[in-house]
């Protein structure tokens, strides 16, 4: 059974990544955690072409992303946007809600908990993977 998590909503503002490059981001907030998927990459990931990054947002001084969080993808029916963060946890949205959100016709799209039943192929690729670059960060 999914229980709710938390929600996705419309970044409200441009936010730098540590690069100080500016973003359009999507705001996902995880038991009220925030991360921010850029919207290029989201995109992507909502029409199957691959997969985006989500990542943390540090608010100490200014707000800004730092670091990889998860991934962001399709669900294999086409229906959801499924976001697996680097610790195992699994979270979707329905592609309709999203879609709302995105167009501005709506607010908030609810965002769920997928229940862990084992280690996902997912998580065993980043654990696998010893490349520096990918290694993700929490601030």
């Amino acid at each position: 059974m999914l229980k709710k998590a938390g929600y996705v909503q419309v970044g409200r503002r441009v936010i730098c990544d540590g690069k100080g490059q500016e973003n359009r981001i999507i705001e996902v907030i995880i038991h009220n955690t925030g991360f921010g998927v850029r919207l290029p990459e989201l995109y992507q990931a909502m029409a199957g072409i691959r997969s985006g990054r989500i990542e943390p947002i540090r608010n100490d001084v200014g707000s800004c992303l730092c670091g990889t969080a998860g991934m962001v993808f399709t669900s294999l029916s086409g229906k959801a946007v499924n976001i697996e963060l680097n610790n195992g946890d699994r979270f979707t949205v329905s592609m309709r809600s999203l879609w709302y959100v995105l167009a501005q016709s709506g607010r908030y799209a609810p965002l769920y908990s997928i229940p862990r039943n084992g280690c996902s192929a997912v998580h065993r690729v980043f654990s696998r993977d010893n490349d520096s670059s990918d290694i993700s960060v929490i601030c």
